[in-house]
């Protein structure tokens, strides 16, 4: 035993952590009595980023010392990069009750950030409180207080810490001296803040960080923000991040939720700016090239099967389940929801979403309904509004609008465990980027366990946008509830027909485009227009979907039939194999060409109806219904005779 524990210890030394835990694995396997063994795989564990299971070695190592302050530390530790905080604040209060005095500094300071990550702010200045005597911790301390107040609301309180810690200036970090110059602009103290800019300029004009904060907080030179008639709203940034908007309240929410994500691993590029405007959310930047403008671990990701949510009236309700697989997730949640009621999210919601909002022109609906018959989704949403359940109805549509769907890999190798295959969950602040289908998507990473966004704003508006799905205009609608005209292409509607050859082709309408690698290298180019599945048994041809191209690619589609029908491409078939796929083009525009008119026809006839003709649902319908149009007339030259 002891030798086996000596060449544990030996390979921890050497930074071996894989090869000890082998060894210690093996010494504690049905034995969990002997104390060493236990804390050196603990502390292996730790080092592998293995922090569950580090945990659990830890608590079974205080188990046998119960009054181990060493023991407790570690198990804090644990707890916080798992992202359990409540365990890793009952962890740190026992370490207080073991030992209460300041030669406890350390856990007292972990409890402020432990507190402040829980939103128990009266709890950070308890703690804080503690800290300002202690040389190590006293500035960081001053300023958690600050914080603190101000997301209190205590102006007052915050303004008289914040002009007693301007009298230590030169002590602070580069981010401290940040944060300092934010909160300054929040409470409105202009004349400190511009006496401020002028000591820091003493202390710091040579040194190049001084002058990138200069950079990223100052949209104007230093003299300008010194000069009392100068526009301090416009010169000065409250933090990297810029957050505006009309209502105020919403705006406090969103910089918690900015500060909470900031604070747990969260990255946001400086250039952004976030917006709120008529109770709609967006991003700005103002970078120049494509780059990572921001990123959200998974574990600040709300799973929606970790709450019971529902609806009063057109408010969100959220309770907390027990055993939740994110816990760490718990006060998003809670902000994006306080976020979703202050801008009436469900309200608009049912008001523009069309399965909701059209429900008395059953006959438009049923025709927009038509080509979904095999998409899940779509189909359930069909079945609520056909029994009358009408909340569910719009609870469900809202979150499939807006989920993402998590796989179990990915949220294991961060820590969170499911049993099921995917999870559907919301992205945090993500959440706030509206769709664009010539825009990247999401970036998932496996290594940094997060989500982020790599990608360049709109060179007219700087929005930043970020690509949901690749989908048409008509499937946009009816899931996220607007016509996307940044996607160029339409799927074509259902279509069955037999061939004069007796050839009967079918094609459906659930969206699932093919591989590049599965297809001929010829036709590579096409595999987002393609299904990726194509059955020929004997003399009939099933497609579960097909695309009709953009403009400039009509082309393309007589290669796509080809391939569909034949394996083949249009220049290696037979003159009488061309004859079908001419035929069947000509069936699939027509039969694309009549669904696009009765559309027309219909929303002209609901909006004669309607008791809201010129709401918004009736101008995305007309936008829908001339995309649609004008798309398969660009087809008409391709055809045999026009339509």
């Amino acid at each position: 035993m002891d030798a086996k524990l000596n060449q544990a210890k030996q390979l921890i030394q050497q930074g071996k952590f894989k090869k000890a835990l082998q060894i210690l694995a093996k010494l504690n396997r049905g034995n969990t009595s002997l104390l060493q063994p236990i804390e050196a795989e603990a502390y292996c564990l730790f080092k592998l980023k293995q922090h569950k299971r580090s945990a659990i070695r830890w608590q079974q190592a205080l188990n046998l010392s119960p009054n181990s302050k060493h023991i407790l530390d570690n198990l804090v530790s644990c707890h916080a990069k798992e992202g359990n905080i409540k365990a890793a604040i009952l962890a740190a209060e026992q370490s207080i009750k073991i030992d209460p005095t300041l030669n406890n500094a350390s856990t007292y300071f972990q409890l402020t950030d432990l507190y402040n990550k829980q939103e128990n702010f009266e709890k950070v200045m308890e703690m804080a409180s503690k800290l300002k005597g202690v040389s190590k911790y006293a500035y960081e301390a001053k300023l958690a207080i600050i914080d603190a107040l101000i997301k209190l609301e205590r102006e007052v309180d915050a303004k008289q810490n914040l002009v007693q810690a301007l009298l230590d200036l030169e002590h602070y970090s580069k981010q401290q001296i940040g944060f300092i110059l934010g909160s300054l602009h929040h409470l409105g103290l202009q004349k400190e803040l511009n006496e401020t800019l002028t000591k820091l300029e003493a202390l710091y004009i040579g040194d190049t960080w001084f002058s990138e904060l200069i950079d990223n907080y100052l949209k104007a030179p230093i003299q300008k923000a010194q000069n009392e008639d100068s526009n301090v709203e416009k010169s000065i940034l409250p933090c990297e991040v810029q957050i505006t908007g009309e209502n105020q309240a919403v705006v406090a929410i969103i910089k918690r939720l900015f500060n909470y994500t900031q604070k747990n691993g969260g990255f946001f590029h400086p250039c952004l700016n976030i917006i709120e405007q008529d109770g709609n959310l967006s991003i700005q930047a103002t970078a120049d090239s494509a780059q990572k403008l921001l990123s959200i671990p998974l574990t600040l990701m709300p799973l929606l099967t970790d709450y019971n949510l529902s609806l009063t009236g057109n408010k969100l309700l959220c309770r907390d389940k027990k055993n939740q697989m994110n816990p760490s997730a718990a006060p998003v949640m809670k902000m994006m929801v306080e976020i979703y009621n202050l801008t009436n999210k469900f309200e608009t919601w049912a008001q523009s979403f069309p399965i909701t909002r059209l429900q008395q022109h059953k006959e438009l609906l049923e025709l927009i309904f038509m080509p979904y018959s095999l998409n899940p989704k779509i189909h359930h949403y069909v079945t609520l509004l056909r029994s009358g359940a009408q909340e569910q109805l719009i609870l469900e549509s809202f979150w499939g609008s807006r989920a993402f769907n998590f796989n179990n890999e990915g949220l294991r190798s961060a820590g969170i465990k499911t049993k099921e295959k995917n999870v559907d969950g919301i992205l945090g602040i993500i959440d706030f980027l509206n769709h664009h289908s010539n825009k990247n998507g999401f970036l998932t990473s496996s290594s940094t366990n997060d989500i982020s966004i790599e990608t360049l704003p709109d060179k007219k508006t700087n929005e930043v946008f970020v690509k949901y799905n690749l989908e048409d205009p008509l499937k946009t609608l009816l899931i996220y509830g607007f016509v996307d005209l940044s996607s160029p292409w339409l799927f074509s509607v259902p279509v069955a027909i037999k061939l004069d050859t007796g050839r009967e082709v079918a094609i459906y309408y659930n969206h699932s485009p093919a591989s590049a690698g599965s297809l001929p290298e010829k036709i590579r180019h096409l595999s987002k227009y393609l299904p990726d599945t194509i059955e020929r048994k004997q003399n009939k041809v099933t497609l579960n979907m097909l695309t009709l191209p953009e403009k400039g690619k009509q082309k393309a589609l007589k290669v796509m039939l080809s391939y569909c029908l034949f394996g083949k491409s249009d220049l290696e078939i037979s003159d009488n194999q061309l004859k079908e796929v001419l035929q069947l083009q000509d069936v699939l525009i027509q039969a694309n060409m009549d669904f696009w008119r009765k559309l027309k026809a219909l929303i002209l006839q609901a909006k004669e109806q309607d008791e809201k003709p010129n709401d918004y649902i009736f101008t995305e319908l007309n936008k829908l219904a001339e995309f649609g149009i004008e798309h398969i007339k660009s087809y008409l030259p391709y055809t045999s005779q026009f339509l």
